[in-house]
């Protein structure tokens, strides 16, 4: 067996001890009913006499209609672990020969046995247990800090959708009696307590409601929203301030985790020096630890895009309905003015359609493929002035037609073989 030490080190640490009570776990677990019906629940770091986890799916076994449920202790100074077993009607346990340790031995058959992981791991070794989950297989809704978010070994999860947070945030919980801070006071049934302001749950379980949607009103400037230094991407303050309108990759605050609705934005990673950031980096820039901004080091950071205004099959921005129609109307008039000057019976048969009934979507798909067609790009159509009365095609004193779309026209005419 591998040495326990640093798990022992973990246990010492007052940032270990933190119990979590039966109120804040009844705000979230309930959410999740569904999932628990006929499964193995494990609550494999339930250490000490709080057994917050434990009481709570004992209380409401036969509401969430468990087949088993199993739970460990570490023990504590030189005994071993134990491992309970519960059926709704009794309680069984055995004593280990190690320590109750989630990453070995016994606790670890039975992490791979159970259907669901429910508990809160030492926020010390929040990476292995995250590691050993994935691992595995294994559904989990576990409690850990908020800053847990940007370790390499979680933030992946969350960027590839494997893993999110859940609904509501823990704030209360129980701690030793050597525990002291502002927060701390005694409850009711005296037991001592602080609040917390930055955990979360973190879970691959899906919830029996839906996530909203982010209500956003600002628009995207080049004022408000500078690019940062060594990432091509423009800064956001905070959540609220990301703008609705901008299709391009933004560097926000972590909490935009807290609202985050995967319907809306993809996030894409952390603002540091990870290998998937690469893409995002301007070379030369700084240091990739962090994101700057105007020479100034910030805190950390993730990107993100609102891919609402980004076309999945081509990876660029969506256009807009006034985009599409100016790129129909022009793309008209380019094989109307062709069609005039040159005798082209594809350009004709071209032309026929555009006089059928349709709606503008239609028509920038149709259009669309007559450029590639006559072999033009979107940004060289896009380039073309739009047609009006001043720019429609005239006829200088030798009659020769004048138009800004002649190289275009000559163009088309050299493409479908004909000479001008």
């Amino acid at each position: 067996m591998k040495s326990n030490q640093s798990l022992n080190n973990a246990k010492k640490a007052k940032n270990n001890e933190f119990y979590a009570v039966y109120e804040e776990l009844d705000k979230e677990i309930p959410l999740y009913s569904n999932e628990y019906r006929g499964k193995t629940v494990f609550c494999n770091c339930n250490d000490g006499k709080y057994r917050g986890f434990v009481n709570y799916f004992k209380k409401h076994y036969d509401r969430f209609r468990l087949k088993l449920l199993v739970y460990s202790e570490y023990g504590d100074g030189d005994s071993n672990g134990k491992l309970y077993l519960y059926d709704g009607k009794r309680e069984v346990f055995f004593n280990l020969k190690e320590k109750g340790d989630f990453r070995y031995g016994v606790c670890l058959n039975w992490l791979k046995i159970a259907d669901i992981i429910v508990t809160g791991p030492p926020y010390s070794l929040f990476s292995e247990f995250i590691n050993l989950l994935f691992e595995y297989n294994k559904k989990f809704l576990i409690i850990g800090d908020f800053n847990h978010v940007a370790l390499v070994d979680v933030m992946p999860h969350i960027v590839d959708k494997r893993m999110w947070f859940g609904s509501t945030k823990p704030i209360e919980f129980i701690v030793p009696d050597s525990y002291y801070d502002s927060s701390t006071f005694i409850a009711k049934d005296g037991t001592r307590r602080t609040k917390l302001f930055k955990d979360v749950w973190y879970t691959n379980l899906k919830k029996n409601r839906k996530k909203e949607s982010l209500t956003l009103s600002k628009k995207y400037n080049e004022t408000d929203y500078p690019k940062c230094d060594n990432f091509d991407a423009i800064w956001v303050d905070k959540v609220k301030n990301i703008p609705n309108d901008y299709d391009g990759v933004m560097c926000v605050p972590l909490s935009f985790i807290y609202d985050w609705n995967p319907k809306e934005f993809d996030i894409l990673c952390n603002a540091d020096s990870s290998k998937i950031a690469e893409k995002y980096r301007i070379e030369k820039k700084n240091d990739y630890t962090r994101p700057y901004l105007n020479g100034d080091r910030k805190y950390a950071r993730i990107l993100i895009r609102n891919h609402n205004l980004i076309d999945r099959k081509s990876g660029r921005p969506k256009k807009t309905l006034y985009e599409k129609y100016n790129y129909v109307e022009k793309v008209h008039y380019l094989i109307f003015t062709a069609s005039f000057i040159y005798n082209i019976q594809r350009l004709d048969d071209m032309l026929e359609w555009f006089y059928m009934k349709g709606n503008t979507e239609t028509e920038y798909s149709i259009c669309l493929r007559y450029a590639r067609e006559l072999g033009f790009s979107y940004e060289e159509i896009k380039k073309l002035p739009f047609p009006t009365e001043k720019n429609w095609y005239k006829f200088d004193d030798n009659g020769t037609v004048k138009t800004a779309y002649k190289s275009y026209i000559r163009k088309i005419n050299k493409r479908l073989g004909k000479e001008s």
